[in-house]
């Protein structure tokens, strides 16, 4: 006889036991109507936050109020509130200057940050306080990445700093990565701003933009305006996925924009002539034409080209091009040439 059968032919008291504990609960409810209200897992009553959110809420609602508040910081002339152990508990350096002797803590609890911008601190407070995807106050952007960035060297915060690094190595639109590259080149810290440069460009994984973008990358028209440090970096990157000829074209394209601008700078400030200052303008306006890549560079073009001669990789490019473009043009001298040949062998 099996389980169930000795189980179905149980006395007749038993079962009534069993029917008795189950109308215990409720002498009104039918037990087969109690068992899909116990298997719901408890549900939440319609309309209720689930506990993730509530605790979110509570916290996003005491972002500014000044009475759970213990410090004020002053940043860019505007005043946020804030909770000392929140700060202190994700950054060392916010550790140390709220509890601590540092210049910037204060008894008064008004702590003025400088070398912060509002968009990154904003960033950094939402975080702290835990307040994710809230109308996307924690979603990084573009166009305040760098400045986060900079913020989570100076306060140590290092998975934050992977996190900014990791992001701009993923931009796959090209205006947002000239934007991220002009952040990077008017940031006042600029010894810091090199040094992130080089890890973003030279280390670790590919940038989108190299890997998969290289060639409109280097043909777009923004491309002529980077400072030189900026191309300098680009064209020793190893990520750069492109041919030797087109990363040669796009430099004898910024030697040519950049001189221009150099003459036009230099005789602004020797002369107000009108005409020339317009030809000047008109010849910075114009686009590169192929007769323009063709012709020899002048002198104030090789000044600027000597900055990147010895990264390019003569050695890589076809040999007609190398001839017709390098050696024809005399861009480098004869022993460059020669060492340059027995390389290709």
């Amino acid at each position: 006889m099996s389980l169930m059968q000795s189980r179905a032919s149980s006395s007749e008291p038993m079962n009534a036991l069993a029917a008795k504990h189950v109308r215990s609960l409720d002498d009104d409810v039918d037990a087969n109507q109690i068992l899909p209200i116990c298997s719901n897992k408890f549900a939440a009553v319609a309309g209720t936050p689930s506990y993730q959110d509530y605790v979110a809420n509570n916290l996003l609602g005491i972002l500014d109020d000044e009475q759970v508040s213990d410090v004020v910081f002053e940043v860019e002339d505007e005043h946020f509130y804030g909770i000392r152990a929140l700060f202190a508990s994700h950054s060392i350096v916010f550790r140390r200057m709220l509890y601590g002797g540092m210049l910037e803590s204060d008894p008064s609890n008004h702590v003025v940050l400088t070398d912060i911008t509002v968009p990154a601190f904003k960033y950094l407070r939402s975080t702290f306080y835990n307040v994710f995807n809230h109308e996307r106050a924690t979603d990084l952007q573009c166009d305040m990445v760098v400045d986060v960035l900079f913020a989570a060297h100076k306060y140590l915060i290092e998975p934050l700093i992977a996190k900014c690094i990791d992001f701009i190595k993923r931009i796959s639109n090209m205006r947002d990565w000239f934007l991220v590259l002009q952040q990077f080149e008017n940031s006042q810290f600029q010894y810091q701003a090199s040094l992130f440069l080089s890890q973003i460009l030279n280390q670790g994984s590919s940038p989108y933009i190299l890997q998969n973008k290289s060639a409109q990358f280097l043909q777009n028209e923004r491309f002529k305006s980077l400072k030189s440090d900026l191309v300098l970096v680009l064209i020793r990157s190893d990520f750069l996925a492109a041919k030797e000829r087109d990363v040669w074209d796009s430099l004898i394209k910024w030697c040519r924009h950049n001189a221009v601008h150099m003459a036009r700078k230099t005789s602004v400030a020797v002369s107000e002539d009108r005409e020339q200052k317009e030809e000047l303008e008109q010849k910075t306006c114009q686009p590169d034409s192929d007769s323009d890549l063709e012709r020899n560079l002048t002198t104030s073009e090789r000044a600027l080209m000597a900055n990147f001669i010895q990264h390019v990789r003569f050695k890589r490019m076809d040999g007609a091009f190398f001839k017709q473009h390098i050696v024809d043009n005399q861009i480098l001298s004869e022993s460059q040439v020669i060492q340059v040949m027995f390389a290709r062998e």
